[in-house]
C-alpha cells in the first residue's frame, strides 16, 4: 500500500502522519482565528497610515484645500494596497505575509483579480465612510441610508464575521467575493484539492439583516438627533472658502467648527463666523439651557480610516450668555487670533 507521508497540517507543518492515498480526503482549510486577522489587520493600517503620513509632507496644500475630498485619494490608495497584493502576491498584504496569513477561495487558491478588487471595495468602503462629511450623506435621506447601510451595517456585519461566525470567519467583503483567510498553506502541492468549512444558512442570513438594521438606525438616528436640525441649517449656503460646519453639544456648552478651505485674516474669520453664530442664536430651540457657545475655525487634512491631521484651531472664541438675548450673545462676540 502506497502512503502520502506529506500530509502536513497548514497550520501546524510540524505535524505530520501517513495516510492512504485511497483514502485521503480534501483537508478543510485552516480558516485564522480572529485574534490573528485583528493584529493583521492593525498591522496594515499601520502601514496605511505611514503612506498617509508622506501624502500629507508632499502634498499637504493640496490635501487641505480639497478637504473631505481627500477620501476619495486615501480610498482609491487604500483599495490598491489591499488588492494588489492579494492578487499578485500570494492573498498577503504586509499584515498577513507578517502573520502567516493568506486569503484565497474557497478550494486554496488565489483570488481572481476582479475577486480581489471587488472585496477590497466593499472593505474600504466600510472603512472609509466612518463621518465623511459630504453633504449629500447628511442632507438626503437616500445618502444617509447608504452611508448606514454600508458603514454602520457593514461594521455589525465585520464583527459578527470576526467575533461569531467561527467557522468561516468571513465578514461581508469575504461573504461577497467568495474569500476566506486562512493560514498559510506550506506544502499545497500535499493536497489534491481543498475544502471550506460548510456555512450554515445564517452566515450569510444574519450579516443582511444588520446591513438593514444599520440603514434603520443611521435614518431614525439622524431625525431624532436634537442637533440635526441645526446642522442642517449652518450648512446652508456656505461661503466658497467653507467646507462643512460641525455642531456638537456637551452639557450646556455648544460646539461649533468651522471647517474651512485655507486659513483666513482676523477679518475674514470675523465674516465667516458672524452669520454662523447668528444663525445657532436665532435657530437653535434650546439656546436658553446653553451657558457657553465655543466656535472656531479649523484646517483639516481628512484621510478617512480614522485618520485626520488637524491644524490647531486657526482663530478661537467662548461667547457666554446664558439667558441673554440673541443680540446680547452676538455683542460679546468678537473672533481673536490665535497666536499658534
Amino acid at each position: 500500500m502506497s502512503y502520502d507521508v506529506a500530509n502536513v497540517n497548514p497550520a501546524n507543518p510540524q505535524s505530520t502522519s501517513e495516510v492512504p492515498l485511497s483514502t485521503q480526503q480534501p483537508y478543510p482549510l485552516p480558516i485564522a482565528e480572529f485574534w490573528y486577522r485583528i493584529a493583521a489587520d492593525v498591522i496594515d493600517l499601520i502601514c496605511l497610515a505611514v503612506i498617509f503620513f508622506f501624502l500629507s509632507l508632499f502634498f499637504r496644500s493640496f490635501l487641505f484645500s480639497i478637504g473631505p475630498s481627500g477620501r476619495v485619494f486615501s480610498f482609491l490608495i487604500a483599495v490598491g494596497y489591499f488588492t494588489i497584493p492579494t492578487h499578485y502576491n500570494n492573498g498577503q498584504t504586509v499584515g498577513k505575509g507578517f502573520l502567516k496569513l493568506t486569503v484565497t477561495d474557497a478550494h486554496g487558491k488565489t483570488l481572481t483579480f476582479k475577486k480581489s478588487l471587488l472585496r477590497s471595495v466593499i472593505l474600504c468602503l466600510i472603512l472609509a465612510l466612518n463621518g465623511w462629511n459630504l453633504s449629500v450623506f447628511f442632507t438626503s435621506g437616500l445618502g444617509t441610508i447608504l452611508v448606514g447601510w454600508i458603514f454602520i451595517g457593514g461594521t455589525l456585519a465585520l464583527l459578527y464575521g470576526y467575533l461569531f461566525n467561527r467557522v468561516t470567519r468571513q465578514g461581508p467583503h469575504d461573504l461577497i467575493a467568495g474569500s476566506y483567510v486562512i493560514h498559510e498553506i506550506y506544502m499545497p502541492d500535499a493536497y489534491s484539492q481543498y475544502r471550506a468549512p460548510q456555512r450554515f444558512k445564517s452566515n450569510k442570513v444574519i450579516p443582511v439583516c444588520l446591513a438593514i438594521f444599520g440603514a434603520l438606525v443611521a435614518l431614525f438616528g439622524n431625525s431624532l438627533n436634537p442637533l440635526s436640525d441645526l446642522y442642517g441649517t449652518l450648512n446652508k449656503d456656505l461661503p466658497e472658502d467653507v467646507f462643512r460646519v460641525e455642531v456638537t453639544r456637551t452639557n450646556d456648552t455648544l460646539t461649533i467648527l468651522v471647517w474651512t478651505k485655507d486659513k483666513c485674516e482676523s477679518e475674514r474669520c470675523n465674516e465667516i463666523l458672524s452669520p454662523i453664530l447668528w444663525n445657532t442664536l436665532q435657530t437653535y430651540e434650546d439656546i436658553d439651557e446653553l451657558e457657553m457657545i465655543e466656535i472656531a475655525i479649523i484646517n483639516r487634512i481628512d484621510f478617512g480610516f480614522g485618520l485626520t491631521v488637524d491644524i490647531q484651531p486657526l482663530f478661537y472664541k467662548e461667547v457666554r450668555g446664558g439667558s441673554a438675548s440673541p443680540e446680547e450673545w452676538l455683542g460679546s462676540f468678537r473672533v481673536n487670533v490665535n497666536p499658534q
